[in-house]
C-alpha cells in the first residue's frame, strides 16, 4: 500500500509474545476430543508447548516442573493403557478428562482476553506491528477499550502511510468507526480531502461516521 517508515526503527525482538503464546495454546485446546488418548494428547501438547515458553534465564525451576508433569502424564497414559489390555476393557472415555479440558480452554479465553485488552501500543513502530495489534484487538469486538486502541492503531499507521493518501483516508475513516470523539482524524482528513482538490468516495464514508 505504499508504506514508507517515517519513525525511528525501535523494534523488539518478538511484539506481543504473551499473545502469540496464549494463542498457540487455545489452538491446541480447541482441536477435537472424541476419546481418552486424545483428551491425554491434548494435555500433552499443552505441556510442550509450556516448556518451549518456560527457554530462559530464571525459567528453570519452572521447567523442571513442567517436566515432572509431563512425566507423570505419561506415565498415566501408559498405565491405563497396559491395565485396559491386560484386562481387555476399553480405555476410559473422553468424558473423565471433559472437565479439565474445559476449565483449561476458559482458563486460557480469560487470560487472552485480559491481555489483549491490556495491550499498550508503542509510538513509532513499522506497519507490521500495528497490523498485528489489530488483528488481535479484533478480537475483543465487544470491548471499548479494544475499539479505543484500535483506532491509535490505524492512526499510527495513517501516519506510516506518508504520499499515499489513499492509504492515509482508509485508516483514518477506520480509526473514525472504532472512536468517533478523535478531533485530530477529522482535521487530518479534512486537510487530506482539500489537497486531493475534491471529496472522494472516502470522504463520503468519513461523512457519514
Amino acid at each position: 500500500m505504499g508504506y514508507s517508515e517515517s519513525y525511528p526503527n525501535k523494534e523488539p525482538a518478538t511484539p506481543f509474545l504473551n499473545l502469540d503464546q496464549l494463542s498457540a495454546l487455545r489452538a491446541v485446546f480447541t482441536e477435537e476430543v472424541t476419546s481418552f488418548k486424545d483428551g491425554m494428547t491434548t494435555l500433552q501438547n499443552a505441556l510442550r508447548l509450556f516448556q518451549e515458553y518456560m527457554i530462559g534465564a530464571g525459567k528453570e525451576d519452572a521447567q523442571r516442573q513442567i517436566q515432572d508433569y509431563m512425566h507423570v502424564l505419561n506415565q498415566q497414559m501408559k498405565y491405563v493403557e497396559f491395565f485396559s489390555e491386560v484386562g481387555g476393557a476399553a480405555l476410559p472415555t473422553h468424558e473423565i478428562l471433559s472437565s479439565a479440558l474445559t476449565e483449561c480452554r476458559e482458563m486460557l479465553h480469560a487470560n487472552f482476553a485480559y491481555q489483549v485488552k491490556t495491550v499498550e501500543l508503542e509510538p513509532g513502530r513499522e506497519v507490521a506491528y500495528y497490523e498485528k495489534a489489530v488483528d488481535y484487538l479484533q478480537q475483543c469486538p465487544d470491548s471499548q477499550v479494544c475499539k479505543t486502541k484500535l483506532a491509535q492503531a490505524h492512526v499510527h499507521m495513517a501516519k506510516l502511510a506518508n504520499d499515499d493518501t489513499t492509504a492515509a483516508i482508509e485508516h483514518y475513516v477506520a480509526a473514525i468507526g472504532y472512536d468517533k470523539t478523535l478531533a485530530e482524524v477529522y482535521e487530518k482528513l479534512g486537510q487530506l480531502f482539500q489537497q486531493g482538490g475534491e471529496y472522494s468516495k472516502e470522504a463520503s464514508i468519513a461523512k457519514q461516521c
